[in-house]
Protein backbone atom coordinates (compact mmCIF):
# COMPACT_ATOMS: atom_id res chain seq x y z
CA UNK A 1 0.00 0.00 0.00
CA UNK A 2 1.49 3.79 -1.03
CA UNK A 3 1.80 5.91 1.65
CA UNK A 4 -0.21 8.09 2.30
CA UNK A 5 0.78 11.69 1.53
CA UNK A 6 0.26 13.47 5.14
CA UNK A 7 -0.42 17.11 3.99
CA UNK A 8 -2.53 16.12 1.71
CA UNK A 9 -4.95 15.12 4.43
CA UNK A 10 -4.03 18.10 6.15
CA UNK A 11 -5.65 20.19 3.50
CA UNK A 12 -8.56 17.78 3.66
CA UNK A 13 -9.19 18.79 7.04
CA UNK A 14 -8.91 22.00 6.12
CA UNK A 15 -11.43 22.11 3.46
CA UNK A 16 -14.06 19.65 5.18
CA UNK A 17 -14.16 22.17 8.30
CA UNK A 18 -14.11 25.03 5.72
CA UNK A 19 -17.76 23.39 4.41
CA UNK A 20 -19.05 21.95 7.92
CA UNK A 21 -18.33 25.58 9.35
CA UNK A 22 -20.72 27.18 5.97
CA UNK A 23 -23.40 24.60 6.76
CA UNK A 24 -23.76 25.83 10.38
CA UNK A 25 -24.20 29.33 9.40
CA UNK A 26 -26.55 28.11 6.90
CA UNK A 27 -28.76 26.05 9.11
CA UNK A 28 -28.38 28.86 12.07
CA UNK A 29 -28.41 31.93 10.10
CA UNK A 30 -25.78 33.41 12.10
CA UNK A 31 -22.61 34.25 9.85
CA UNK A 32 -19.04 34.46 11.08
CA UNK A 33 -17.30 37.68 9.60
CA UNK A 34 -14.38 36.23 7.79
CA UNK A 35 -12.96 36.33 4.24
CA UNK A 36 -14.22 33.65 1.91
CA UNK A 37 -10.48 33.06 1.17
CA UNK A 38 -11.08 28.82 0.75
CA UNK A 39 -13.95 29.52 -2.12
CA UNK A 40 -12.69 26.71 -4.08
CA UNK A 41 -13.07 24.20 -1.43
CA UNK A 42 -15.00 22.02 -3.58
CA UNK A 43 -13.06 22.41 -6.69
CA UNK A 44 -10.11 21.08 -4.47
CA UNK A 45 -11.47 17.98 -4.02
CA UNK A 46 -11.79 17.32 -7.37
CA UNK A 47 -8.21 18.38 -7.93
CA UNK A 48 -6.91 15.97 -4.85
CA UNK A 49 -9.00 13.26 -6.39
CA UNK A 50 -6.91 13.64 -9.85
CA UNK A 51 -3.67 14.09 -7.68
CA UNK A 52 -3.97 10.98 -6.04
CA UNK A 53 -5.30 8.90 -9.04
CA UNK A 54 -4.01 6.13 -11.05
CA UNK A 55 -4.80 4.78 -14.07
CA UNK A 56 -7.80 2.54 -14.08
CA UNK A 57 -9.92 1.76 -16.81
CA UNK A 58 -13.52 2.80 -17.18
CA UNK A 59 -14.64 -1.07 -15.81
CA UNK A 60 -12.52 -0.72 -12.71
CA UNK A 61 -14.24 2.76 -12.15
CA UNK A 62 -17.29 1.56 -13.22
CA UNK A 63 -17.11 -1.94 -10.77
CA UNK A 64 -15.62 -0.48 -7.58
CA UNK A 65 -18.45 2.60 -7.86
CA UNK A 66 -21.15 0.54 -5.66
CA UNK A 67 -19.15 0.28 -2.86
CA UNK A 68 -16.83 3.64 -3.06
CA UNK A 69 -19.87 5.52 -4.16
CA UNK A 70 -23.44 4.37 -4.13
CA UNK A 71 -23.24 2.31 -0.77
CA UNK A 72 -22.38 5.90 1.10
CA UNK A 73 -24.89 7.65 -0.93
CA UNK A 74 -27.43 5.34 -0.31
CA UNK A 75 -26.44 4.96 3.55
CA UNK A 76 -26.54 8.42 4.30
CA UNK A 77 -29.16 9.40 1.96
CA UNK A 78 -31.95 7.52 3.39
CA UNK A 79 -30.65 8.13 7.35
CA UNK A 80 -30.79 11.55 6.14
CA UNK A 81 -34.32 11.60 4.40
CA UNK A 82 -35.92 9.14 6.95
CA UNK A 83 -34.76 11.64 9.78
CA UNK A 84 -36.21 14.52 8.05
CA UNK A 85 -39.45 12.92 7.57
CA UNK A 86 -39.68 12.38 11.24
CA UNK A 87 -38.93 16.42 11.30
CA UNK A 88 -41.57 16.58 8.90
CA UNK A 89 -44.29 15.01 10.49
CA UNK A 90 -43.49 15.88 14.26
CA UNK A 91 -43.84 19.54 12.88
CA UNK A 92 -47.24 18.51 11.09
CA UNK A 93 -46.39 18.68 7.07
CA UNK A 94 -49.29 17.08 5.55
CA UNK A 95 -48.77 18.53 2.10
CA UNK A 96 -47.50 15.58 0.15
CA UNK A 97 -45.11 17.45 -1.79
CA UNK A 98 -42.02 17.48 0.28
CA UNK A 99 -42.14 13.74 0.63
CA UNK A 100 -42.57 12.45 -2.50
CA UNK A 101 -41.93 15.37 -5.24
CA UNK A 102 -39.14 16.87 -3.71
CA UNK A 103 -37.21 14.21 -3.22
CA UNK A 104 -37.61 12.55 -6.70
CA UNK A 105 -36.64 15.78 -8.18
CA UNK A 106 -33.91 16.68 -6.07
CA UNK A 107 -32.49 12.95 -6.73
CA UNK A 108 -32.75 13.58 -10.64
CA UNK A 109 -31.93 16.94 -11.39
CA UNK A 110 -29.72 17.42 -8.19
CA UNK A 111 -28.35 14.15 -7.59
CA UNK A 112 -29.15 14.32 -3.80
CA UNK A 113 -32.02 14.31 -1.52
CA UNK A 114 -33.74 17.25 0.69
CA UNK A 115 -32.58 14.86 3.86
CA UNK A 116 -28.87 15.12 2.97
CA UNK A 117 -28.04 18.41 0.15
CA UNK A 118 -24.46 17.81 0.55
CA UNK A 119 -24.03 14.51 -1.05
CA UNK A 120 -24.42 15.71 -4.65
CA UNK A 121 -20.64 15.44 -4.57
CA UNK A 122 -21.08 11.82 -5.15
CA UNK A 123 -22.35 11.33 -7.83
CA UNK A 124 -20.89 14.16 -9.34
CA UNK A 125 -16.92 12.88 -8.80
CA UNK A 126 -18.33 9.11 -9.95
CA UNK A 127 -19.14 11.00 -12.99
CA UNK A 128 -16.36 12.83 -13.02
CA UNK A 129 -13.72 9.60 -12.72
CA UNK A 130 -15.98 8.23 -15.49
CA UNK A 131 -15.59 10.54 -17.98
CA UNK A 132 -11.76 10.80 -16.96
CA UNK A 133 -11.20 7.00 -17.23
CA UNK A 134 -13.35 6.73 -20.64
CA UNK A 135 -10.76 9.31 -22.26
CA UNK A 136 -7.83 7.71 -20.71
CA UNK A 137 -8.49 4.51 -22.16
CA UNK A 138 -8.71 6.09 -25.56
CA UNK A 139 -4.63 7.12 -24.38
CA UNK A 140 -5.91 10.77 -24.99
CA UNK A 141 -2.82 13.23 -23.92
CA UNK A 142 -3.84 14.78 -20.31
CA UNK A 143 -4.23 18.07 -21.43
CA UNK A 144 -6.44 17.26 -24.06
CA UNK A 145 -8.56 15.79 -21.43
CA UNK A 146 -8.26 18.79 -19.16
CA UNK A 147 -9.26 21.01 -21.98
CA UNK A 148 -12.46 18.75 -22.74
CA UNK A 149 -13.57 19.14 -19.06
CA UNK A 150 -13.16 23.07 -19.14
CA UNK A 151 -15.06 23.72 -22.39
CA UNK A 152 -17.67 21.40 -21.47
CA UNK A 153 -18.25 23.04 -18.20
CA UNK A 154 -17.91 26.73 -19.70
CA UNK A 155 -20.45 25.60 -22.70
CA UNK A 156 -22.56 24.70 -19.84
CA UNK A 157 -22.05 27.99 -18.31
CA UNK A 158 -23.20 29.71 -21.55
CA UNK A 159 -26.20 27.42 -22.61
CA UNK A 160 -27.79 27.56 -18.87
CA UNK A 161 -30.07 24.52 -19.16
CA UNK A 162 -31.10 24.25 -16.14
CA UNK A 163 -33.04 20.72 -16.33
CA UNK A 164 -29.13 19.70 -16.61
CA UNK A 165 -28.61 17.31 -13.82
CA UNK A 166 -25.97 18.98 -10.99
CA UNK A 167 -24.03 15.36 -11.33
CA UNK A 168 -23.73 16.04 -15.33
CA UNK A 169 -22.36 19.74 -15.35
CA UNK A 170 -20.18 19.69 -12.38
CA UNK A 171 -18.81 16.01 -13.30
CA UNK A 172 -17.71 17.57 -16.72
CA UNK A 173 -15.90 20.54 -15.08
CA UNK A 174 -14.46 18.25 -12.49
CA UNK A 175 -12.92 16.90 -15.15
CA UNK A 176 -10.50 19.69 -15.59
CA UNK A 177 -10.17 20.07 -12.12
CA UNK A 178 -9.38 16.49 -12.07
CA UNK A 179 -6.69 16.60 -15.01
CA UNK A 180 -5.02 19.51 -13.42
CA UNK A 181 -4.80 17.82 -9.98
CA UNK A 182 -2.24 15.11 -11.92
CA UNK A 183 -0.98 17.36 -14.12
CA UNK A 184 0.54 20.24 -11.09
CA UNK A 185 0.33 17.86 -8.24
CA UNK A 186 4.17 17.14 -8.81
CA UNK A 187 5.06 20.54 -9.13
CA UNK A 188 3.83 21.43 -5.49
CA UNK A 189 7.39 21.81 -4.11
CA UNK A 190 8.38 23.32 -7.06
CA UNK A 191 9.30 27.13 -6.32
CA UNK A 192 9.36 28.26 -9.89
CA UNK A 193 5.86 27.16 -10.32
CA UNK A 194 4.58 28.16 -6.93
CA UNK A 195 5.86 31.58 -7.36
CA UNK A 196 4.29 31.90 -11.13
CA UNK A 197 0.94 30.56 -9.63
CA UNK A 198 0.99 32.96 -6.94
CA UNK A 199 1.09 36.00 -9.72
CA UNK A 200 -1.33 34.55 -11.75
CA UNK A 201 -3.86 33.71 -8.93
CA UNK A 202 -3.23 37.90 -7.55
CA UNK A 203 -3.50 39.47 -11.13
CA UNK A 204 -6.83 37.86 -11.44
CA UNK A 205 -7.82 38.91 -7.53
CA UNK A 206 -6.88 42.26 -8.60
CA UNK A 207 -8.91 42.48 -11.80
CA UNK A 208 -11.71 40.54 -10.04
CA UNK A 209 -11.86 40.28 -6.00
CA UNK A 210 -14.53 38.11 -5.74
CA UNK A 211 -14.34 35.18 -8.18
CA UNK A 212 -17.43 32.38 -9.07
CA UNK A 213 -16.41 28.86 -8.99
CA UNK A 214 -19.58 26.82 -7.50
CA UNK A 215 -19.08 24.12 -9.40
CA UNK A 216 -22.12 22.28 -8.41
CA UNK A 217 -24.12 24.92 -10.35
CA UNK A 218 -22.71 25.64 -13.13
CA UNK A 219 -25.04 24.52 -15.56
CA UNK A 220 -27.10 27.32 -14.19
CA UNK A 221 -24.32 29.81 -14.03
CA UNK A 222 -25.74 33.56 -14.10
CA UNK A 223 -22.72 35.01 -15.26
CA UNK A 224 -20.18 36.09 -18.44
CA UNK A 225 -18.35 34.17 -19.39
CA UNK A 226 -14.96 35.53 -18.68
CA UNK A 227 -16.82 35.66 -15.22
CA UNK A 228 -16.79 31.86 -15.09
CA UNK A 229 -13.29 31.21 -16.80
CA UNK A 230 -12.02 33.97 -14.01
CA UNK A 231 -13.67 31.99 -10.99
CA UNK A 232 -12.04 28.52 -13.16
CA UNK A 233 -8.74 30.36 -12.90
CA UNK A 234 -8.56 31.11 -9.72
CA UNK A 235 -9.88 28.32 -8.18
CA UNK A 236 -7.43 26.17 -9.80
CA UNK A 237 -4.69 28.47 -8.54
CA UNK A 238 -5.79 28.33 -5.22
CA UNK A 239 -6.15 24.69 -5.41
CA UNK A 240 -2.12 24.43 -5.92
CA UNK A 241 -1.04 26.85 -3.57
CA UNK A 242 -2.89 25.73 -0.36
CA UNK A 243 -1.27 22.38 -1.40
CA UNK A 244 1.92 23.58 -2.02
CA UNK A 245 1.80 25.85 1.34
CA UNK A 246 1.05 22.44 3.28
CA UNK A 247 3.93 20.37 1.62
CA UNK A 248 6.30 23.20 2.93
CA UNK A 249 4.83 22.98 6.59
CA UNK A 250 4.60 19.61 7.41
CA UNK A 251 8.40 19.43 8.15
CA UNK A 252 8.13 22.62 10.51
CA UNK A 253 4.52 21.67 12.12
CA UNK A 254 2.95 18.50 12.31
CA UNK A 255 -1.16 19.25 12.37
CA UNK A 256 -2.60 16.19 13.74
CA UNK A 257 -5.99 17.08 14.40
CA UNK A 258 -6.37 18.32 10.67
CA UNK A 259 -4.84 15.29 8.97
CA UNK A 260 -7.33 13.26 11.66
CA UNK A 261 -10.29 15.44 10.16
CA UNK A 262 -8.43 14.90 6.50
CA UNK A 263 -8.52 11.12 6.78
CA UNK A 264 -11.98 10.73 7.84
CA UNK A 265 -12.84 13.34 5.28
CA UNK A 266 -15.71 10.97 3.60
CA UNK A 267 -17.54 10.32 7.38
CA UNK A 268 -17.21 14.31 8.03
CA UNK A 269 -18.94 14.91 4.74
CA UNK A 270 -21.80 11.98 4.64
CA UNK A 271 -22.95 12.37 8.27
CA UNK A 272 -22.33 16.33 9.35
CA UNK A 273 -25.79 17.22 7.81
CA UNK A 274 -26.91 14.34 9.58
CA UNK A 275 -26.32 15.71 12.86
CA UNK A 276 -27.26 19.04 12.22
CA UNK A 277 -30.88 18.23 11.27
CA UNK A 278 -30.47 15.88 14.73
CA UNK A 279 -29.63 18.76 16.63
CA UNK A 280 -31.18 21.76 14.99
CA UNK A 281 -34.84 20.16 14.38
CA UNK A 282 -35.66 16.46 15.86
CA UNK A 283 -33.67 16.95 18.83
CA UNK A 284 -34.78 20.84 20.03
CA UNK A 285 -37.44 21.56 17.55
CA UNK A 286 -38.74 24.49 19.21
CA UNK A 287 -36.49 25.17 21.79
CA UNK A 288 -33.73 25.30 19.58
CA UNK A 289 -35.16 28.18 17.23
CA UNK A 290 -36.28 30.09 20.29
CA UNK A 291 -32.64 31.13 21.06
CA UNK A 292 -30.25 33.34 19.00
CA UNK A 293 -28.82 32.60 16.08
CA UNK A 294 -25.24 32.98 17.95
CA UNK A 295 -26.58 30.08 20.39
CA UNK A 296 -27.60 28.00 17.74
CA UNK A 297 -24.56 28.01 15.68
CA UNK A 298 -23.14 27.46 19.18
CA UNK A 299 -24.79 24.53 20.00
CA UNK A 300 -24.67 22.82 16.60
CA UNK A 301 -21.04 23.15 16.67
CA UNK A 302 -20.40 21.32 19.93
CA UNK A 303 -23.22 18.43 18.41
CA UNK A 304 -20.75 18.19 15.02
CA UNK A 305 -18.05 18.54 17.67
CA UNK A 306 -18.76 15.54 19.82
CA UNK A 307 -20.96 12.77 17.65
CA UNK A 308 -19.50 12.75 14.09
CA UNK A 309 -15.76 12.18 15.79
CA UNK A 310 -17.18 9.88 17.95
CA UNK A 311 -18.86 7.48 15.53
CA UNK A 312 -15.65 7.89 13.83
CA UNK A 313 -14.09 6.29 16.67
CA UNK A 314 -16.57 3.67 17.13
CA UNK A 315 -16.77 2.77 13.51
CA UNK A 316 -12.95 2.77 13.14
CA UNK A 317 -12.86 0.24 16.18
CA UNK A 318 -15.75 -2.00 15.22
CA UNK A 319 -13.76 -1.96 11.66
CA UNK A 320 -10.85 -3.27 13.37
CA UNK A 321 -12.70 -6.22 15.12
CA UNK A 322 -13.93 -7.28 12.73
CA UNK A 323 -10.44 -7.62 10.39
CA UNK A 324 -9.18 -9.24 13.13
Amino acid sequence: MAERKQYIDAVAGVMILWMVIGHLQQVTGYYLDYPNILFFFMPWFYYKAGALSKDYTLHEIANSGGQKFIKPFVVYGLIGQIILIICMILEHETSLKPYLYSPIRSLILGGTIPGNPPLWFIPSLFVTQCLFAFMNDRKLNIYICATIGLLGGVLLAIINYNFIPVYIGSGILGVFYFAMGRILHKYEGNWKVIVGALGLCAALLMINHNPISDIRHIAQFEGTVWECLHGIGVAICGCFIINAILYFLQPIVNFPVLRWVGRNAMDFYVLHWIVLLLVSRLLMGDIFHAWDTQWQFIITGIGCLLIIPAYIMIKNQWIKRTVH
